[in-house]
């Protein structure tokens, strides 16, 4: 079971410049709702946005941490 500070953590240190807000959904370590804003990604589709919120949260996705709701914002 992971907590949202954790998930916060994972995601600020694998994709610079960002403002990220995650809220546990269910209570139970699982389910979070992840909101990043970040320049990183000026240039980017939504669909390549949200690949890399994955690519952060890495093997946690495979374990875990059985879903997420993904927002992104590109920072200018």
């Amino acid at each position: 079971m992971f907590d949202a500070f954790e998930i916060k953590r994972i995601v600020t240190e694998k994709i610079p410049e960002s403002d990220v807000d995650v809220r546990d959904m269910t209570g139970g370590g699982d389910h979070f709702e992840i909101i990043v804003k970040s320049k990183t990604f000026q240039g980017c589709s939504m669909i390549e946005q949200h690949r890399l919120v994955y690519k952060a949260l890495g093997d946690l996705m495979s374990g875990p941490v059985h879903a997420v709701q993904i927002k992104t914002i590109a920072l200018e």
